[in-house]
């Protein structure tokens, strides 16, 4: 009778078999323990202590805020009320959001939570792109939101709309007004088309039935249609870094007429600016 050979288990099949005896096991027991009415009330019991216990660990304790260029955290703490100290499950996120939206300067809002106990407040802002004179000075969005002015006054650097008449306006409404929005339609061709020469603009006003703006450096005045061409603001904006004598008598702004369809007319005051015509094309 030959001998019978035995092959010998490497040690992770043996540990593999270990694993799945434990995982019977366990199984054995919650199934024993759930069909006993003692075992499963004190499970259950446990369970409970367990997560009250985790609640009082989840708190509001902090929030943070990201995306501010305009909007200060102390306005923002003032609008949301966040009720800190309370449960993170038992916060009002969609009250907050709403709060938060509320405020003219806010475009969207993105609240997460990340436990144990901080929220995180993802803000995106409405920009601005020109102020205006009314019963006080505002700030406008591109289409034409009103904003209202932040304490530090920054907004001085943004090009300023006249309008024709007063005009009654309230923050967070759109403006209604069609000679306002013209205006403010030139400003936004001329940033879309020229990023300097919009940083450039100080006033957009008429004059009459004419659009007139005025630029900083060199003081130029603008006579405008209601709609010009991009390629008019290109074309100006490399006109006047070429061009350094117009403008250079500051006590006598040069003129420049754009209301010609791809000519710029330079009605310059200073003599030594010899020509008069530049192809705006």
């Amino acid at each position: 009778m030959g001998l019978r050979t035995t092959r010998l288990k490497s040690r992770a099949e043996q540990r593999k078999r270990l694993k799945r005896r434990r995982i019977v096991s366990l199984a054995f027991l919650i199934l024993f323990a759930l069909s006993s009415p003692f075992w499963s009330v004190w499970l259950t019991n446990r369970f409970a202590e367990s997560v009250l216990h985790s609640w009082t660990d989840c708190n509001l304790k902090i929030v943070r805020y990201s995306g501010l260029q305009y909007l200060t955290t102390d306005s923002l703490e003032t609008a949301a009320r966040f009720p800190y100290g309370k449960s993170m499950f038992e916060l009002d996120y969609k009250a907050i959001r709403k709060r938060l939206l509320d405020l003219p300067w806010t475009k969207t809002i993105a609240l997460r939570r990340k436990l144990p106990d901080r929220v995180e407040v993802e803000v995106v802002e409405r920009i601005p792109v020109a102020t205006i004179r009314s019963d006080r000075v505002y700030a406008l969005t591109e289409d034409g939101i009103v904003l209202p002015v932040p304490a530090d006054q920054w907004v001085w650097d943004l090009p300023m709309i006249t309008p024709p008449s007063s005009l009654k306006l309230h923050a967070g409404d759109f403006v209604q007004n069609d000679s306002v929005l013209a205006l403010l339609s030139q400003v936004v061709s001329v940033k879309q088309a020229s990023p300097p020469l919009w940083a450039n603009l100080s006033e957009v006003y008429y004059h009459q039935s004419d659009i007139r703006a005025t630029l900083l450096d060199p003081p130029v005045i603008l006579k405008m249609n209601k709609s010009n061409e991009h390629r008019t603001w290109i074309a100006l904006n490399e006109l006047l870094k070429q061009q350094t004598s117009i403008g250079a008598d500051r006590q006598m702004p040069a003129v420049i007429d754009l209301r010609i369809p791809g000519n710029i007319i330079v009605e310059s005051p200073n003599p030594n600016f010899s020509s008069q015509e530049s192809s705006g094309t």
